[in-house]
């Protein structure tokens, strides 16, 4: 109860990849790939209708991308890449 409503959280994500582009890279492919998420945040009620909120998510993803260099004569490459971004938010809240 309160206008101060923190909140923790945890689950699985899936990265999806739309776009595969490079300028270096031919036939990049990244494939698509699960991986896990941390939350923390708070809602600040203003009134019973308005309020603020701030979010922070932290996601742990691996994934693969394969792709062939023209530079090399077409050379076939894979990489390995971990990607773990820290997302921010913050905004307003309308309950209706």
């Amino acid at each position: 109860g309160g206008a101060l409503q923190p909140y923790v959280g945890a689950g699985a994500v899936y990265y999806m990849t739309f776009a595969d582009r490079d300028g270096s890279v031919s036939q990049l492919k990244v494939d698509n790939a699960w991986g896990s998420i941390l939350q923390v945040g708070a809602d600040y009620a203003l009134s019973p209708g308005l309020g603020l909120f701030v979010d922070v998510k932290k996601l742990f993803l691996k994934t693969t991308a394969t792709g062939t260099l023209p530079a090399l004569g077409g050379a076939p490459i894979k990489a390995d890449a971990t990607l773990d971004p820290l997302v921010i938010q913050a905004g307003v809240v309308l309950r209706f």
